[in-house]
Order: C-alpha cells, then sequence, then structure tokens
C-alpha cells in the first residue's frame, strides 16, 4: 500500500503520563488506561485528551479544534478531529500529540473517526465540495459524487475490509472498500453514526426520521431495529458489540421543570434501555461506548448548574474528567491495559 509523509504544519507535542493519582482514581480506572477525546472551551474551542483523568490540550485556543475520536495502537495514541485557520476548518490528525494535516485550509474539512489495523492509519470525515472521504495513512479517497451532501462519519476495519458509515443525501449509507450501500433502501431519512463489525456482521446505529421525530436505530447487516418508538426524540452516537451484546449510547429528550426539553443520555443493551444520569432533571448526552473486559466504559457530558461537564461512566458509576471551569465535552473513549 502506498504511503505518504503527511506535512507537519502545526506540532503540539504531548507527553502523556503514566502515574495515576492516588485513592478514587486507583479505584475508578484500575489497572487500566483509559483515553478519551473530547474538548473544552475557554474563548475558544480546545482540542483535548484525557488520560485517565489528566488533561492534555492538543491546541492552545487561538483558533476552535475539536477532537472527535481517539484510537491507542502499540502505545501510539491517534485523535481524529480539525483546527481552525481563521476562515475554515483543516481536517486534523493528531499522532502522540503531533499535529497532522490532512487538508490545506482551502475548502472546509473535518475529520470523525479514526481507525487502525497493522501499520495503516483509517480515517474518515468530509471536505466541501467533495463530500465524504477516506484517508488512508494521509492518502484521500472521495467516497461521494461531488453533486451529493455527503458525510462519513465512522471507519472499521476487519478481515482486511474498510467499511465506513455515513450519509448520503440524508439516506444512511455504508461503504465497503469504497463501494456504496444505502440501508434501508435509500427511501429513509437518516443520520449514521457509528459503525462496529463483529463476527462477520455489521452493524451500524444512527436514527431515522422526518420532521416531527427522530427514532434510534440499529441496522445488523442492514436489518432495521428501532430502539425507540418515537414517542421523544432521539439520537445515537456509538455503537459496540462484545458476547453477543450490542451496546449503542445516545440520548432521548424528556420534558425539563421549565417546560422545555432536556437531553438524557442512555445506553441500550441489545434494545433494553438504562439512563445513565442520575438527575433527571439535568441535561446529559453519551457519545462513544468501550467494552474491556466486563467493564463498560461511556463517555459524554452532564450538565450542571448550566455548565457541561465532560463525563466518564463505568458500568453506570460516573466521573466527572474535568478540573477547570467552563463546557468541556467527551467524544471518544479508548481502553489499553
Amino acid at each position: 500500500m502506498k504511503r505518504v509523509v503527511l506535512n507537519f504544519l502545526v506540532i503540539v507535542v504531548i507527553a502523556f503520563t503514566t502515574c495515576k493519582n492516588e485513592n478514587e482514581n486507583d479505584d475508578f480506572f484500575g489497572e487500566h488506561d483509559v483515553y478519551v477525546a473530547g474538548w473544552i472551551f475557554n474563548e475558544n474551542s480546545i482540542a483535548a485528551v484525557w488520560k485517565n483523568d489528566i488533561l492534555q490540550k492538543l491546541t492552545d485556543g487561538t483558533n476552535d479544534a475539536m477532537a472527535n475520536s481517539i484510537y491507542v495502537s502499540d502505545g501510539d495514541v491517534l485523535v481524529a478531529g480539525y483546527v481552525s485557520n481563521g476562515n475554515a476548518y483543516i481536517a486534523a490528525v493528531w499522532k502522540n500529540g503531533e499535529v497532522q494535516h490532512l487538508t490545506d485550509g482551502t475548502n472546509m474539512a473535518k475529520t470523525n473517526s479514526v481507525f487502525v489495523s497493522g501499520n495503516d492509519v483509517f480515517v474518515v470525515g468530509y471536505e466541501e465540495p467533495f463530500g465524504a472521504k477516506l484517508w488512508i495513512n494521509g492518502v484521500a479517497q472521495n467516497l461521494s459524487d461531488v453533486q451529493q451532501n455527503a458525510y462519513a462519519n465512522s471507519v472499521f476495519v476487519s478481515s482486511g475490509n474498510v467499511y465506513v458509515a455515513g450519509e448520503v443525501d440524508v439516506i444512511a449509507t455504508v461503504w465497503k472498500n469504497g463501494v456504496e450501500q444505502n440501508l434501508i433502501g435509500g427511501t429513509i431519512s437518516a443520520h449514521v453514526r457509528s459503525i462496529y463489525v463483529n463476527d462477520g456482521y455489521v452493524y451500524v446505529a444512527g436514527i431515522q426520521h422526518n420532521d416531527l421525530t427522530r427514532v434510534a436505530t440499529v441496522w445488523k447487516d442492514g436489518v432495521v431495529q428501532n430502539l425507540t418508538d418515537g414517542t421523544r426524540m432521539a439520537w445515537v452516537n456509538s455503537i459496540n458489540v462484545s458476547d453477543d451484546k450490542v451496546y449503542v449510547v445516545g440520548n432521548e429528550d424528556y420534558p425539563n421543570d421549565m417546560g422545555g426539553l432536556r437531553t438524557v443520555a442512555k445506553l441500550w443493551i441489545n434494545g433494553e434501555e438504562q439512563i445513565l444520569n442520575e438527575d433527571m432533571r439535568t441535561g446529559s448526552d453519551a457519545n462513544s461506548v468501550y467494552i474491556y473486559g466486563d467493564n463498560v466504559y461511556i463517555v459524554g457530558y452532564e450538565v450542571n448548574l448550566a455548565i457541561g461537564f465532560a463525563t466518564i461512566w463505568k458500568n453506570g458509576k460516573a466521573k466527572k474528567l474535568q478540573k477547570e471551569n467552563g463546557w468541556a465535552v467527551a467524544n471518544s473513549v479508548f481502553v489499553v491495559k
């Protein structure tokens, strides 16, 4: 496979510490290292990584930046997201804190997901006006036609096959090795957020929607399972499969005390829902789920007094990650020994 060396336009070096805090961190994280990608807000959004609960900033806050996805392989920490040059978003990947720009800033572009297989790094996202894109070791491939409104949101590699999930003209779509397949016949509007391949089965998570409702949905090899009934607005962000159990996380809207709506973080296991946040009066969202042994790790945020706190749940127990004031959101989680 052809490789290229990516231009290092901006370098932000991060030294990930191996030590853990005392007491509650040891109890919460145990012998595992839990990596989380997300952002904190201080005038501008700052791309961030937490190793356990130790914060490392990937950008300095001069311009907006976001960390959307994280993958750890052989000690290397890969993060996908974007940085702003003040005029447009630049698709970016950080490897051990060093940023590599995948686009030149001429067009608006973002990356949404990263996956490592062997020595190859797979990243997906989009670039205007080209639509959904896949980068393999920095080499770009257009997955959609320029005339289409298309996004690539998640990538997974299994048995040498590259699976990408996203949407084309608001139709749920999977690309297998670049070949496009529309889900549910291409007749229902949908957004697809996450893909996972297990034992040869392809699981895709997202929503079906119309003007009145959003239904949390899982497709298994194209067969639809609805997780919600459409009574309340729902959203799905991530899927993981382990030991014949399908784990999906996202949120569903509930009325609040002010007559409006609040989002409530949820986990579905084989279609059975669990509410994650303890205080139903506050807002929350679950953005990513990772299974490690018997432990279920979920990250997202909880709102308290109008401030969003980056949050991690381990087997349903919540812990705030941030120690600084201001909004913070956790977007992706990865666990290693």
